[in-house]
């Protein structure tokens, strides 16, 4: 292929056998960690899907025979082959022992591929025949290879646009992958077929090819230049990298990127998600669209809660335009209205381009269905659940897991409309822990769902306990933190923080949570919900949250958890925003009080531990004034840091 040089390399056909055979013994002994699903070709092919359950990737990455996340293999007389293969399962900084900054320096060696994250879904495209190319989804293949409504059929219709920009031919891009044996990966990207937080609209429509993948597997992906290089030649649209020679600059990348929310000048979806989610719910909150298409808008604003700065102006502007333009606003509530493009071009909203951008689009990657409102006949399963008021030994045990996954498997309305006649309270603890396998090991389980039944199952007896939780409570809640820490957050630290009394026992299991389950990733979300006084949770989690208090000013409980958030390791990775956010609670305890010994503490925990982050945002000055209107001894220790800090710093002209 004309400019494109890759190497052909032994895909070591033996590993391939080794590794898909236990494949299907994993199959058949533990069914509910992978599945497959056969799917047969226009030429008669049969290929293998393979999904693994999400939680095996973590808890099973050194002896689970590959960590593919988009796998088809193929079987030809009992020898087989990957037709498909896509990158093996990645997390996030901090997710893992392995994604800690430390392990990451420790590990690995440079340069280092930073590549752009383009906001669509992904797709692989191989090659069936030396004629023609296959598309799929990462665990799926259409029926029909044009469906339009498939990723697979959108993609591979767009793969035919690509090739015809560039003068191409399906056979001329088939022949290399056969040849080579690799696969192509995308992000489809069209707000035509699926809209997501970034729009992609007109020549920014299509597919961002952004890695190539030997059919092998182990995972073996060409570099990133060679990636553009191919791109360019068949007319795909190219992913943006970056190359650094050492961690540290990776590092610093990622920081900056983190605070400007931005990579390269672009607005990325983490800063316009919170933004635009409050938009479509106080729209989705004021709109009213009747049979006939009518417009209108509630008469006050009472009851919408608005977290951002923004949102008086957005009402304003929502208002002036359902009377001079309803006709955007008619299919607001499936998500095609044109309230995007009239942002953008709206001179007197004050909104980034990129919020403006992002606006009417789903914050999921599916667009999802309008909750029913109308539950089903729950009878049954609530006698079925009534033996649980019973000792758990006098219950049969499949009776007690059919009536568990009954409950787990309802709908969202349909759980809300059970747990109201569900008394969690009072099942055993034993009854509970069946309650967590249950969770544990549903797979799709939503998280809404999971903060729901953690809430039921553990906040009453928390909130109500007067002395240290029983050894049986705690190990269960710690069990399921492990596994489902986001929803334990939402379902139960939270509602604790914001809703209990917050005595002794209460704070004792927080803790414990925190030092024991959750992740780096979750903690900080934690304390960001502090640091906000729960605004950025209470209005995503009124089925937990149906009452509020506010934390400020902090006692010594608050202080204590906060000190827990802060000392388990790995440390957070604090931006200048988080920072400063929590420096500004404490400058008002000790402005009040003087005497204030938690607040030196917390200070003493920052100096000493977060020393890098305090000289990185100038943070120094702020903290030493803080002490200085503080009367407590500890902010000797305090000052005494900040002094050896300053003495370690590089001197400067």
């Amino acid at each position: 292929m004309e400019d494109i040089t890759i190497p052909t390399i032994d895909l070591n056909p033996e590993q391939i056998q080794t590794v898909v055979e236990k494949l299907y013994q994993i199959k058949k002994e533990t069914p509910k960690e992978l599945r497959s699903k056969d799917f047969t070709l226009e030429d008669g092919q049969v290929w293998t899907s393979w999904t693994v359950r999400e939680n095996v990737y973590k808890k099973k990455c050194d002896t689970f025979p590959t960590m593919a996340r988009g796998l088809f293999t193929k079987e030809t007389k009992g020898e087989y082959d990957i037709m498909v293969r896509g990158y093996d399962k990645f997390f996030n900084v901090f997710e893992t022992n392995a994604t800690q900054w430390p392990s990451i320096e420790s590990d690995t060696v440079g340069p280092y591929e930073v590549t752009a994250k383009e906001n669509g879904c992904i797709i692989f495209v191989a090659a069936l025949s030396k004629e023609k190319v296959i598309v799929t989804s990462k665990h799926s293949i259409p029926a029909e290879k044009t469906d339009n409504s498939a990723h697979g059929g959108v993609g591979y219709n767009w793969v035919l646009k690509h090739l015809d920009s560039s003068g191409k031919v399906e056979a001329d891009l088939a022949g290399w992958l056969f040849e080579k044996k690799i696969t192509l990966v995308f992000e489809l990207c069209d707000d035509e077929f699926e809209q997501h937080i970034l729009p992609y609209t007109g020549k920014a429509r299509g597919l961002y090819l952004h890695g190539i993948n030997y059919h092998t597997a182990e995972l073996h992906t060409l570099p990133s230049s060679v990636v553009q290089k191919t791109a360019a030649v068949f007319g795909f649209h190219i992913t943006e990298f970056k190359v650094f020679d050492t961690i540290k600059q990776v590092k610093q990348f990622s920081d900056e990127m983190q605070q400007t929310g931005l990579y390269d000048g672009r607005e990325i979806e983490g800063a316009v998600v919170r933004l635009y989610r409050e938009y479509r719910e106080v729209t989705k909150a004021l709109l009213k669209v009747d049979e006939d298409g009518n417009i209108s808008l509630k008469e006050t604003n009472e009851g919408i809660r608005m977290t951002y700065e923004k949102t008086p102006y957005y009402i304003d502007w929502l208002r002036k335009r359902a009377i001079s333009n309803p006709e955007w606003f008619r299919e607001f509530k499936s998500n095609k209205a044109a309230i995007r493009q009239s942002l953008e071009e709206c001179p007197e909203s004050q909104f980034s381009e990129g919020l403006k951008a992002a606006f009417q689009i789903d914050g999921e990657r599916h667009k999802k269905p309008e909750e029913e409102t109308n539950t089903e006949d729950l009878s049954d399963l609530l006698d079925s659940l009534s033996v649980f008021t019973l000792s758990g030994s006098q219950i049969p045990a499949e009776k007690k897991t059919r009536a568990l996954r009954n409950l787990i498997e309802l709908s969202l309305p349909n759980l809300k409309e059970a747990l109201k006649s569900i008394d969690i309270k009072l099942w055993s603890d034993d009854i509970v822990s069946d309650l967590n396998k249950e969770i544990m090991n549903t797979e799709n389980i939503s998280g809404a769902s999971a903060t729901l039944l953690i809430h039921a199952a553990y906040y009453p007896k928390i909130n109500e306990l007067t002395s240290s939780a029983p050894r049986l409570l705690t190990n269960n809640t710690l069990s399921i933190a492990k596994e489902e820490g986001k929803s334990v957050v939402d379902g139960l630290i939270v509602p604790l923080l914001f809703q209990s009394n917050l005595d002794r026992p209460q704070t004792e299991i927080i803790m414990k949570v925190i030092s024991e389950a959750l992740n780096a990733s979750q903690r900080l979300n934690l304390l960001k919900a502090i640091l906000s006084d729960g605004e950025l949770y209470f209005s995503s989690n009124e089925n937990v949250m149906t009452s509020r208090k506010y934390l400020r000013p902090w006692g010594n409980s608050i202080f204590q958890i906060l000190n827990t958030i802060l000392t388990v390791q790995p440390l957070l990775l604090l931006d200048k925003s988080g920072l400063f956010d929590l420096l500004q609670p404490i400058k008002t305890i000790v402005d009040l009080t003087p005497k204030d010994k938690s607040s030196m503490q917390l200070l003493l925990v920052l100096t000493s531990k977060y020393a890098q982050v305090l000289v990185e945002f100038d943070a120094l000055d702020t903290v030493e004034k803080i002490c200085q209107t503080s009367t407590m001894f500890l902010k000797r220790s305090v000052l005494g840091q900040i002094t050896s800090i300053k003495k370690n710093l590089p001197l400067t002209n």
